[in-house]
């Protein structure tokens, strides 16, 4: 019994790893279309247009398939967390302290933390701040898989907070700010599909046929991801926009 219980427990976290891969493959897809409309100009052909497109999502899927397993693995941290287990509140504030700390180094670079006695208290409290939103609102996030609806609210606005902050914000500063923008981005898409999927607690046929679909989509972007980098890499357009 136990045993079934920890197999349905790892085809749980696989499907669950599924659904977050479809949510970015279909952000990629979505952010293709927006900059083929917004930034058109930047195109000098039909081709360009598409191009890039089947570039992007190929070497994103590919890449992003084994982030989806860590993601689904501190979600469920985060849910031993949220039920009052000690040592995932530790471990979730030590990867906040961690994430903070890493942005607070990476954007104190300029002439106004040159000295230790500025950069000091900003990593600190940054740090503080990491710590403190690991241990008390990520289990907090996690209570809302009972309120999938708003579990799912929350997910698509940080996905778009993190996306237009990212376009828009510092452009061409600071990279590390724009890598945590872009990780809030994903972290914001995952939420979206870990709250679809938390209406079905068990797996479901539709469920496994999805999974089968999106693992068969995983493993023909791997085969196609080196001639994908080779295209992009034959043309500087090519990397410009898909940058």
């Amino acid at each position: 019994m136990a045993r079934l219980r920890r197999l349905v427990a790892v085809e749980m976290a696989l499907l669950d790893a599924a659904a977050v891969i479809a949510a970015w493959g279909a952000m990629v897809l979505v952010e293709a279309l927006v900059v083929s409309l917004v930034w058109r100009q930047e195109f000098s052909a039909a081709w360009e247009l598409v191009l890039p497109r089947r570039l992007a999502a190929v070497l994103a899927i590919a890449g992003l398939a084994p982030v989806s397993l860590v993601v689904v693995g501190w979600w469920r941290v985060a849910c031993l967390a949220r039920d009052g287990a000690r040592v995932a509140e530790r471990a979730l504030a030590i990867v906040g302290a961690v994430a903070m700390g890493a942005l607070a180094l990476g954007v104190s670079t300029g002439r106004h933390f040159a000295s230790w006695s500025a950069r000091g208290p900003f990593l600190a409290v940054l740090l503080a701040i990491g710590a403190a939103a690991g241990a008390l609102l990520v289990p907090r996030v996690a209570t809302l898989v009972r309120r999938p609806t708003w579990l799912c609210l929350l997910g698509v606005a940080v996905l778009v907070a993190g996306w237009l902050t990212d376009a828009f914000v510092l452009p061409r500063l600071y990279p590390a700010f724009h890598v945590a923008m872009f990780v809030s981005t994903l972290l914001g898409g995952a939420l979206a599909a870990l709250a679809i999927r938390s209406v079905s607690t068990r797996p479901s046929p539709m469920g496994r046929v999805l999974g089968v679909l999106v693992g068969a989509a995983v493993l023909a972007c791997a085969i196609r991801a080196p001639s994908a980098a080779g295209g992009v890499g034959r043309g500087s357009k090519n990397r410009i926009i898909i940058v």
